[in-house]
């Protein structure tokens, strides 16, 4: 999450939900917001295609279709339309007919239909002004965050999926909200409807142009057969300084000029001309057997019909979407991992070779190759044993592992969105809890947010927050959560559904690169995923290793996993709706302390 400066805003009460709204967009679109806390997904219509595409290779005969798959696949669909008050309004009362069709056991032809008339109903156009009524709906109604929230995730998973960048949407967050010139002013809830000016779903026309290595002169009739253009010498045509400096030394490079690029911001189409240089990069060492010729990671995008140019630097690979804390840790931890780390010689291989393919994934910015790369990894790390298949074994040993450690990498999140807000107001709070709550930054947060014996003390912190209504609902939204044993358990068991559809998601995207070659625009969320899910493998093997040096295996990890969770299910079993005492609040929310 970003902390915001309102210090353009004149800001009052009713336009809270405006700021909330803005600071929740900032959060989604910046890259090393936490991964559970942006909770994005897929958007339906790509879940749609592809049921529609697993149906129509069934129908060729190249695949078969299990019922287990597709069921799952369905009741992903289902939950969103039931999710989705636009989506539900478009489908009318027609909805339950369509709903009750979404069955496997359904002849695959009527599914196939049905599927299809969903998609169709689902129009982006009106959808688009649909979710933007809904989102202003509840920027008014300021007080009902969870629609809020719920609003705005729709608002930018429908732009994400129709095309837009995020790093535009970032930028436009900003640039429009906390505009740091101070030419931009927030007043009323009137900037709303200028925000929503900037996408109008329309495709432009733009030219990209990369420099190159000169090697691209000898195959550029090649080069035309896909849209580029070799040139030797370019000008700067509207006189920026960064132009000059981009076509400066062109003698020892030339320039590929991508021309009549169709896209939907800037960015977007460097996106497009980007993929378009790759696929002829690629294809000459297919012939050559050589080094790939290299092309520049940043590149100039023209507009020419407002006579307008940007420098842009291709978007950081998002395997390094790392948060900003994680360099000091790295730096502590490290040298203790060097000392004390070591396995048995099967799984310290297999370890060893998950580190060596998730640094290959680091290394390429080519999406398909990352989710290869990260999903051989979980492979290569969980899978000890032939009993079951990979998906089943990678998907219940990654679920263990979320179980063990959900609670605490949400406390951990809120923990650091409090210190990057105000670190001394965070100690104060600190300052009032008993002794024996001090010891661990996270105990603290988890007494504040799941003691009721703390309630004051939370209470004089929240007041705090009055401009900050992100980072307060997210406390509230903790409180509600972890202050009962059956609302901790509603917890976990949500993050266990999730995890499972998010590896099947992950194996299935790996399964249609391999066999069709195939992978669709959105898949660098997919590669966001599984990076995710192998983090957390990774830090339960070190953490155990290190800190506890209980593990010798991957199988000694799995089953310390296994106890850990059953042991933590013992502690939520009973009172279920009595709230945590300050004697049991540590182990109901953290389980066994070893």
């Amino acid at each position: 999450m970003i902390i915001t400066n309102i210090a353009t805003w004149e800001y009052k009460q009713d336009l809270e939900g405006l700021l909330f709204f803005s600071q929740r967009m900032l959060e989604l679109s910046y890259d090393k917001s936490d991964f559970n806390e942006k909770n994005v997904s897929v958007s339906i219509t790509d879940i749609i295609n592809e049921c529609l595409q697993y149906l129509e290779l069934e129908e060729k005969g190249v695949y078969e279709v299990s019922n287990t798959e597709l069921d799952s696949l369905l009741e992903e669909i289902i939950e969103r339309v039931r999710d989705d008050v636009v989506i539900k309004n478009m489908l009318g009362d027609k909805i339950e007919y369509y709903l009750n069709s979404l069955k496997s056991g359904k002849d695959r032809k009527s599914l196939k239909n049905i599927l299809e008339i969903i998609d169709l109903k689902i129009n982006p156009m009106i959808y688009f002004e649909k979710i933007k009524d809904e989102v202003k709906k509840y920027v008014n109604d300021y007080k009902r965050k969870d629609d809020l929230v719920k609003t705005t995730t729709m608002f930018f998973n429908f732009l994400v999926s129709y095309g837009y960048q995020k790093g535009t949407i970032y930028f436009l967050v900003n640039k429009h909200f906390f505009d740091k010139s101070g030419v931009n002013k927030v007043k009323d809830i009137n900037s709303l409807d200028d925000f929503y000016k900037f996408f109008d779903l329309e495709y432009k026309n733009f030219e990209v142009v990369f420099s190159a290595s000169k090697i691209y002169s000898n195959i550029s009739d090649s080069c035309e057969k896909v849209g580029l253009k070799v040139v030797d010498i370019k000008k700067p045509i509207y006189g920026k300084n960064f132009e000059r400096k981009f076509y400066k030394d062109s003698d020892r490079k030339v320039y590929i000029v991508c021309e009549d690029v169709k896209a939907l911001d800037y960015q977007h189409a460097m996106k497009v001309a980007e993929e378009r240089v790759s696929l002829i990069s690629d294809l000459f060492v297919v012939f050559y057997h050589n080094k790939k010729p290299w092309f520049s990671d940043y590149c100039l995008v023209y507009k020419h019909d407002k006579e307008h140019v940007v420098s842009l630097h291709k978007s950081s690979n998002i395997m390094t979407s790392l948060s900003e804390n994680d360099l000091g840790y790295v730096e502590k931890i490290f040298p203790v991992f060097l000392t004390n780390f070591g396995l048995t010689s099967d799984s310290f291989n297999r370890f060893h070779r998950g580190v060596e393919l998730h640094a290959h994934a680091l290394e390429t910015d080519e999406v398909a190759s990352q989710i290869l790369n990260l999903w051989i990894c979980l492979e290569a790390v969980l899978i000890t044993e032939k009993s079951k298949s990979h998906i089943a074994t990678v998907a219940s040993s990654v679920e263990l592992i979320v179980s063990a450690y959900i609670i605490r990498k949400k406390i951990s999140s809120l923990k650091k969105n409090i210190i990057q807000w105000d670190k001394e107001k965070f100690e104060l709070a600190k300052s009032k809890l008993p002794e024996n709550v001090q010891s661990d930054n996270d105990l603290v947060v988890a007494a504040l947010v799941g003691v009721v014996d703390f309630k004051n003390i939370a209470g004089e912190l929240l007041a705090e927050m009055n401009e900050q209504p992100l980072l307060r609902y997210k406390f509230m939204k903790l409180v509600r959560e972890f202050q009962t044993r059956k609302s901790i358990e509603e917890v976990i068991d949500y993050y266990k559904v999730q995890c499972q559809r998010d590896i099947r998601r992950v194996y299935r995207s790996r399964n249609k690169i391999v066999h069709q070659g195939n992978i669709n625009d959105h898949n660098d969320y997919i590669a966001e995923m599984a990076h995710y899910y192998l983090d957390m493998v990774f830090f339960a093997i070190i953490e155990r290793k290190i800190s506890f040096n209980d593990i010798n295996s991957i199988d000694n990890l799995i089953q310390e996993m296994k106890i850990t969770v059953e042991c933590h299910k013992s502690y939520l079993k009973n009172n279920k709706s009595e709230k945590l005492k300050v004697i049991d609040f540590k182990n109901v929310l953290f389980g066994p302390t070893r």
